[in-house]
């Protein structure tokens, strides 16, 4: 996905960055255009290594308000990942943030072997998808089991006395700050749907242990081969947080089966944690549809997808939520 604030930097400016942080230059160097914020390259090294190299968007870039020190998030988490058996992940190379080097942060790391599970998906049976799907719950499970001291962002979690009610709404209004602020229209007025979701967010009460949640545990996000994760990446938006945050607890689709079953969630989600999981994916719909304006895309099918499915994410908020009353 191509927005107007991916950066586009030539060969020579690579190579600069990386001959003061590694020590030798790219003899290729290839553009990855997936990924919808931070620019990417494939790096084939003089000295044989292949690495992966991801470049913020300028300084000058206006984000989100939740997005706060993405880069500097993903690398952390990674470092604390490439502790814990099992989970893996990439290694971290180097790591710049002086915005001296490139207008912006960036980082190196290993290429991983395979490719993204999304791009694999439909060619592979039934039994390896629910193989991939289920190993990915255990992986959530390990990261899951990390806890924090206090909910929010991974590089700035709020006051420890501040409950997971608060912090949420917070992260959610934010949300909503960013659309009105943009001139993003609604179905429904932005206040009234604020005073919606916090009469009804009483559910939010029963988290109160902070674990490290991945929250953008997505297919792109999984590299994968011969039917094994090879890599999980992107950890810029990691929290401490709820763990049914994460996409594939509202997944409605029959491969969260395989997730929760790999995640050892057997028992039936409770009233109040299905309605955590609405608001949950009204947030992840509300993103989706605020940040076009804050990534400037210009893909018309995109866009008229982001809106309708905005559009059809609050009905099916509003109509569930009050059922499940």
């Amino acid at each position: 996905m191509y927005g107007l604030n991916k950066q586009k930097l030539s060969e020579q400016q690579i190579n600069h960055a990386l001959h003061i942080v590694y020590g030798c230059k790219a003899v290729k160097i290839q553009e990855l255009p997936d990924g919808w914020a931070n620019s990417a390259y494939e790096l084939s090294m003089e000295d044989g290594a292949s690495y992966i190299m991801k470049v913020s968007p300028p300084t000058s870039t206006q984000l989100m308000r939740y997005e706060y020190e993405l880069m500097k998030t993903e690398v952390e988490v990674l470092y604390l990942l490439s502790q814990v058996d099992q989970i893996p992940v990439p290694k971290v190379i180097a790591f710049d943030r002086s915005r001296t080097l490139l207008d912006g942060e960036f980082f190196i790391m290993e290429k991983l072997e395979g490719a993204p599970y999304n791009k694999l998906k439909e060619s592979m049976t039934e039994q390896e998808r629910s193989s991939v799907e289920s190993e990915l719950g255990r992986y959530a499970r390990l990261m899951h089991d990390i806890k924090g001291t206090g909910f929010g962002p991974y590089c700035a979690p709020m006051d420890e006395t501040m409950s997971w009610r608060e912090v949420f709404l917070i992260l959610l209004n934010s949300v909503l700050d960013d659309g009105e602020e943009a001139g993003l229209s609604l179905p429904i007025a932005y206040q009234e749907l604020r005073d919606i979701l916090y009469s009804h967010s009483v559910c939010m009460s029963d988290v109160t242990t902070p674990s490290l949640i991945h929250w953008d545990l997505w297919d792109g996000n999984l590299f994968v081969k011969d039917g094994k994760i090879t890599g999980i990446i992107d950890f810029e938006r990691a929290l401490w947080a709820d763990p049914l945050m994460e996409h594939y607890f509202s997944n409605t689709t029959l491969d969260a089966a395989s997730f929760v079953q790999g995640y050892g969630k057997y028992e039936q989600l409770s009233p109040n944690e299905q309605k955590r999981v609405l608001y949950y994916k009204l947030c992840l719909d509300l993103i989706m549809y605020v940040e076009c304006h804050y990534r400037g895309y210009t893909d018309e099918r995109h866009l008229s997808w982001a809106k309708s499915n905005i559009e059809q994410g609050i009905a099916s908020f509003l109509q569930q939520i009050k059922l499940a009353e």
